[in-house]
């Protein structure tokens, strides 16, 4: 009887244990970039990359990407510290036409 009373607490501290144990860790994503106070992660470079392969056949480097990326980021940045006009819905209509009719 004793030595199923001891089974029994050994095997609960061994359960009790397990349950307390982090599960594996995986990486979900990183940091590619880091521009002031915003970051670029390699998900976004990889989702831009697929993207180009589905409409180029032929992705850039990642490090092209995030070349480019940084770039788009500098434009959009000191144009919003210029505080460059925002264009109308009309110009962006107009401009979405133009370029419908170019294909």
């Amino acid at each position: 009887m004793r030595a199923l009373t001891i089974r029994v607490l050994l095997l609960s501290l061994l359960i009790a244990h397990v349950a307390g144990m982090p599960a594996a860790q995986e990486i979900v994503d990183r940091v590619a970039a880091r521009i002031e106070n915003d970051i670029i992660l390699l998900s976004d470079i990889r989702t831009l990359s697929r993207y180009q392969q589905f409409l180029d056949g032929k992705p850039e480097t990642d490090s092209q990407i995030l070349e480019r990326l940084i770039d788009q980021w500098i434009v959009r940045t000191e144009a919003t510290v210029s505080r460059f006009p925002q264009p109308s819905d009309a110009d962006i209509e107009h401009g979405v036409e133009r370029v419908r009719k170019s294909f």
